[in-house]
């Protein structure tokens, strides 16, 4: 399960938003929305990339066992 606090964390700590956040993980921001809603899943390539980039663990944000 996603962990959007620490998604928004890593995001904010670079000094980015949501558009940049899209654009390093090569979708649109219409399509990183829905994945953040849970209507889609997010591609291992994807999460490579935002875990690259933002310098974070994938098991923290995107495998998150317990959710707050």
């Amino acid at each position: 399960m996603l962990d959007l606090a620490l998604f928004n964390q890593a995001i904010n700590a670079r000094g980015e938003n949501y558009d940049d956040a899209a654009k390093v993980m090569g979708i649109n921001k219409v399509t990183l929305y829905r994945k953040l809603k849970g209507d889609s899943d997010f591609y291992r390539k994807e999460i490579d990339a935002f875990c690259f980039h933002y310098q974070v663990n994938p098991g923290e944000i995107f495998f998150a066992a317990d959710v707050s």
